[in-house]
């Protein structure tokens, strides 16, 4: 099930307030001025009758408001406190955003509100009742019993990074094809450059190697490397669809081929290429030429 999802964090800023920021994954957006509209303590007395109407329903429906119920004075005042909490935080920009995304009516909608954890006060604001989030424009609807809707909340806690392992001495087989006819590319440049990183910050092993098909798989088959760093031009095969390197013939001339070509080519733990290797361009932008990878079956 896919969602469009607007993400909102909120963090402390130096002079006291909350700072806002949102993103509907193609704008952000910030704005300086959220203020609770009522805390924790303000629900006291609702919350208790909530309860009671929910226990007594006995209905599997979403929709816990029961018609001449007792308990539907607490309701109708979760209901203005939800639709406050969302005056409060879906404001400006951030409306505007909204807006967007629930333009289609067929579409789901996920809010994530992320709270940060710099400041200690922010955990009051984390503990805000996010699932009362109540939409005026949307005829008064509880977002959280929509079945359209869906509401994420999370505490922005700073993630440890794991150590990343990398192999001594790291070797990395470079292939420069610049196949005659094609575009001049400055492949020694490039090289020089990344030789010069690496070499200076990691025990590297480097080797070059022609070109063509042969080649490669001569050096695939026959040694373990951890990185084949392709340098040159990209294309596809037409039947397939699938991306390709423009390798050389002996004599210089272009043909499209793959590592997976190679028998040993499953070996490789990571491939280098520029974007020039994608596939055409009405295919998703994510296909080029490692795709058939996803689909392989390495031993």
């Amino acid at each position: 099930m896919e969602y469009r999802e607007l993400s909102i964090r909120i963090d402390r800023d130096s002079d006291g307030s909350y700072d806002v920021t949102a993103s509907d994954g193609i704008q952000a957006s910030r704005q300086q001025s959220f203020i609770p509209p009522f805390a924790l303590t303000d629900l006291s007395h609702s919350l208790p009758g909530l309860a009671a109407t929910v226990a007594r329903s006995g209905r599997p429906t979403r929709d816990i408001a029961v018609d001449g119920d007792e308990s539907i004075t607490p309701l109708v005042d979760l209901k203005h406190r939800g639709r406050a909490l969302f005056k409060a935080l879906i404001t400006d920009q951030i409306e505007f955003m909204y807006a967007g995304l629930t333009r289609n009516q067929s579409d789901r909608i996920r809010i994530r509100i992320s709270v940060g954890s710099s400041d200690a006060d922010l955990t009051r604001i984390a503990a805000l009742p996010w699932e009362l989030l109540v939409s005026p424009n949307e005829n008064d609807l509880t977002l959280a019993l929509s079945n359209r809707h869906s509401i994420v909340r999370s505490l922005a806690l700073p993630m440890p990074i794991d150590d990343v392992y990398i192999p001594r001495p790291l070797r990395i087989l470079f292939v420069r094809s610049n196949p005659r006819g094609s575009a001049a590319l400055a492949l020694d440049r490039e090289r020089d450059a990344i030789v010069a990183t690496w070499l200076g910050a990691l025990d590297t092993d480097i080797v070059d190697v022609a070109p063509t098909r042969a080649a490669l798989c001569e050096q695939l088959d026959t040694r373990q490397f951890h990185v084949l760093h392709y340098m040159g031009h990209g294309g596809f095969s037409q039947a397939t669809g699938d991306g390709a390197l423009k390798l050389e013939h002996e004599n210089g001339d272009s043909t499209c081929s793959t590592p997976m070509s190679c028998e040993s080519w499953w070996r490789i733990e990571g491939f280098v290429s520029c974007t020039s290797t994608r596939a055409r361009r009405e295919r998703p932008r994510w296909v080029t030429w490692t795709m058939p990878l996803v689909d392989s079956r390495p031993p």
